[in-house]
């Protein structure tokens, strides 16, 4: 529910531990005197990298005098425990923090401790923040975020905050570094985190509650809580229930006159009297997922800055909420029951800066409506410091002409019926769902807001209009991402001459468009697409070609290119003559759902080849190596592409060694799918996935590789996945053994092949020394797994092991009579040999067709 484990790092090797070391301290790790000091410091640190980080940063800005210091007050606890150790090199690291500035930094620590999880939402840390007074009280939002995110930046660079390995924007605090501050900041201002097993907080010493400035419980299944908490020293209070009939009591915050904080997460609140009628202090108040009878008693909080009722069940937002004058912060996203803010409201919160109402309410007056029944828009013109806007506004009519959002820093405003699972990326985001006759574009304030916006999304676009550049007046010079949907009226992106240039543009997504014929009709300035990194296009089927190769050379930073559902589509890439097609950052090529595409790049100007010797007449390739160069891809699907022969030319393929992920499925025309010359160069591909592919026969073709070869390839192949290939005969075409090694292989998954009549040679079966999941299913003339190969040399006595297997399903193989077609000696069943291989597999005949007996599979689930 919300609540990480708990992590430990396990000890690096001496080398990994010296490498790690020297890599933050820099090059004074070479220079004497501090030399020959390193392996005395990495020695202490028991090899634990949250250890040698943790000291490598004491380190970095340190002279040699401060070294000596620091393994001499290591030095003196050394014979106490690791975990002793571990809490003095924190403590060396958390004595660096002086001044106004450490101070801020302890607190802000601290506050991570309380929170209790070992991932902190920032957010709310901002709010907690505001609320414990932790920067100047004259501090704005947007102050309070810029400095928290400084501090944790040098909480970072101290180790007490890890950096997430996914997302910059993520941090965590390891459990260890909890620990010690609950331990350090408890000598002062004493804190409480409860775990799941403590689910009755009554069971709590009251000395204990008593003294308590800070408490939480993070996801607690808590079935109560007491009529009324004895704390008054709590300045903290978060509760994050997992029972969402969880009660609070009217009089159980009755005693917490010094509160400043207080989140409560899926309980019920009563309407009378308020549990709140004492909170003087309190200045954050989060609501989130609750239960609220009665809102109006909120406005009895008159010091509060921050109030939240994010996902909670409200419909209605009382007048009396107007008197929360100091507010400075509102959240009601995802109020999805929210029908009614009283008229006014918003306008009198004064001192509002951060208004936050994602899918929720939009049921927005119009300006001319009198009286007036609902909060207006135009409301939002009195809030002077307003700069962080989210708003959903269903009806676009209501938006008044003169709405101020020239002030507006942050935004997320959705006009007219937007699709809410749209993944938002930027922190300016304009949403527009447009109907024929509306006039909305011409209203200064949305031509302001496109002017600045970095995200913007384009729908229902059916009017004049065929090229987006003339949309905004004032240009897109802050657009990063652009999607555009269900506008028929748009034929291009970009019209030539033009002075509107997307210099910042990093993605665009083209969906539904009707009548679009290309991305620019004519040539570009050489800064129009210059950032441009990720290209979309679905279901936009006048188009025949994506770029010319004009355009193509203007972007030179392309790292997607994903193409779906576009039937008239005939090629990627147009070009003139033999010109050289080169992407050199393009990592990800996705192709689905193409009926007319042959080629990468012009058919008629791609040299033909013949992709196997014994083939009649010429193939062409979809990629021609020799005139398309794709070095750093990482990722290739093409599904739903009937014209497509073969992928790659045996000359020169692509540059493979980078591909990690290959799945090809529905290509009803392909024959085979990786040939001989491609076999050398997928060093890195680890998950292949082909699936009904009608005519394929073999997935790796062999020919052209003698076994006196001995290549090492598919070193890092780590799952193969094939399915409905019906014209399947073999995976390989020839015996693998010296030439093909799968040495990492732990899943193969063959389902629906219904003329492949065996898996594996008995060759094959030891080169597979990590296969840990293997399933067969609906293969119905499969007779058995593993066949003689007449060519082999492998001894019939020798036992075939596959010793890591833990995961076998057999299923629906209607011709299996044996498992192994090979006859295996009595020595193959000696005690010796079974201690030795721990899984004897394959060595029995199966005699009944429906089921597979397996027998001597210790591992076997």
């Amino acid at each position: 529910m919300g609540c990480d484990a708990d992590f430990l790092l396990d000890a690096l090797k001496e080398e990994e531990a010296k490498r790690l070391f020297e890599r933050t301290v820099s090059d004074k790790v070479h220079h004497d005197p501090f030399k020959s000091m390193v392996d005395e410091a990495l020695n202490k640190c028991a090899g634990l990298p949250f250890l040698i980080i943790a000291m490598a940063n004491v380190f970095r800005d340190a002279d040699f005098r401060e070294w000596k210091d620091v393994l001499r007050q290591i030095e003196m606890s050394t014979n106490r425990g690791l975990s002793e150790r571990i809490n003095e090199m924190l403590q060396l690291s958390y004595n660096r923090f002086k001044g106004e500035d450490g101070k801020e930094v302890k607190s802000l620590l601290r506050l991570c401790v309380v929170y209790g999880v070992s991932k902190p939402s920032l957010e709310n840390l901002v709010r907690y923040s505001v609320g414990t007074r932790l920067f100047r009280e004259d501090s704005s939002m947007e102050e309070v975020r810029d400095r928290l995110s400084t501090l944790i930046q040098t909480l970072k660079a101290s180790s007490f905050l890890l950096a997430d390995e996914k997302d910059a924007d993520v941090f965590k605090i390891h459990d260890l570094v909890r620990g010690f501050v609950a331990s350090v900041a408890s000598r002062d201002d004493p804190l409480l985190v409860l775990k799941n097993h403590d689910k009755s907080v009554i069971e709590l010493p009251k000395d204990k509650l008593k003294s308590c400035t800070s408490v939480c419980f993070p996801y607690v299944d808590m079935e109560e809580l007491p009529e009324e908490l004895d704390c008054p020293e709590m300045r903290i209070f978060l509760l994050f229930a997992n029972n969402e009939s969880l009660k609070v009591p009217s009089s159980c915050f009755n005693s917490m006159r010094k509160l400043m904080v207080l989140h409560l997460s899926r309980v019920q609140l009563t309407r009378s009297p308020s549990p709140f009628q004492f909170l003087e202090n309190l200045h954050t108040l989060c609501l989130n997922d609750c239960s609220l009878e009665d809102v109006a008693m909120i406005s009895e909080l008159k010091r509060l800055c921050v109030l939240s009722f994010a996902n909670s069940k409200i419909q209605r937002l009382p007048k009396e909420i107007g008197q929360l004058v100091e507010l400075r912060l509102l959240d009601l996203n995802h109020c999805s029951k929210l029908e009614m803010i009283e008229p006014g409201v918003l306008g009198s919160l004064m001192k509002l800066e951060e208004l936050y109402m994602e899918n929720s309410f939009d049921r927005w007056n119009a300006v001319e409506q009198t009286p007036p029944t609902n909060a207006g828009l135009i409301e939002l013109n009195k809030l002077k410091n307003l700069y962080t806007l989210h708003v959903s506004i269903l009806d676009p009519s209501v938006l008044p002409e003169d709405l101020n959002v020239e002030k507006l820093t942050k935004y997320q405003i959705r006009i007219g019926d937007v699709p809410r699972q749209r993944i938002r990326i930027g922190s300016s985001i304009l949403e527009l769902t447009l109907d024929p006759i509306s006039d909305i574009l011409q209203k200064g304030c949305i031509q302001t807001l496109l002017a600045k916006t970095d995200d913007l999304f384009l729908g229902g676009l059916n009017g004049i209009e065929q090229t987006i550049c003339v949309l905004s007046q004032k240009g897109f010079s802050k657009l990063k991402h652009l999607q555009v949907k269900n506008s028929s009226s748009v034929h291009y992106v970009l019209q030539s001459p033009s002075d509107t240039e997307f210099k910042m543009l990093e993605s665009l997504l083209l969906d539904n468009l009707i009548n679009l014929e290309k991305i620019c009709n004519n040539r570009i300035s050489s800064n129009s697409f210059s950032a441009l990194k990720i290209v979309r296009v679905e279901n936009c089927n006048k188009m025949e070609v994506l770029f010319p190769l004009s355009l193509l050379r203007e972007l030179p930073q392309l790292e997607e290119i994903r193409v779906v559902e576009c039937h008239l589509m005939r090629e990627i890439v147009e070009v003139d003559d033999s010109d050289k097609v080169e992407l050199p950052n393009l990592r990800v090529l996705e192709l689905r759902d193409l009926p007319n595409i042959k080629n990468f790049v012009t058919n008629g100007t791609a040299p033909s080849s013949s992709t196997s010797n014994d083939q009649v007449g010429p193939q062409i390739a979809f990629f021609n190596g020799q005139q398309v160069s794709i070095p750093s891809l990482e990722s290739l699907t093409m599904v739903g592409l009937p014209n497509l022969e073969d992928i790659w030319t045996d000359e020169s393929p692509l540059g493979l060694s980078s591909l990690q992920f290959l799945e090809v499925s529905r290509c009803k025309s392909l024959a085979k799918v990786i040939n001989s010359r491609s076999l050398v160069k997928l060093r890195k591909l680890h998950t292949l996935n082909v699936e009904a592919c009608v005519s394929v026969q073999e997935i790796f073709d062999l020919d052209g590789l003698g076994t006196s070869a001995n290549i090492e390839t598919f070193s890092e192949l780590d799952t193969i996945s094939i399915s409905g290939l019906r014209s399947l005969r073999c995976i390989w075409n020839k015996n693998p053994c010296g030439i093909v090694r799968f040495h990492k292989l732990k899943q193969l998954e063959v389902s629906h092949c219904e003329n492949l009549g065996f898996l594996f040679f008995p060759s094959m079966v030891q080169s597979l020394p990590q296969l840990r999941e293997l399933e067969v299913r609906h293969c119905e003339k499969m007779e058995a797994i593993i066949i003689e190969d007449e060519g082999s040399r492998i001894e019939t006595s020798e036992t075939l092991v596959f010793s890591m297997l833990t995961n076998l399903w057999v299923v629906g193989l209607e011709s299996l009579t044996c498992f192994s077609r090979r006859k295996c000696s009595q020595e193959a069943w000696s005690e010796d040999c079974l201690k030795s291989c721990y899984t004897t597999l394959f060595n029995q005949e199966v005699r009944n067709k429906r089921y597979v007996k397996i027998l001597n599979i210790t591992k076997i689930q």
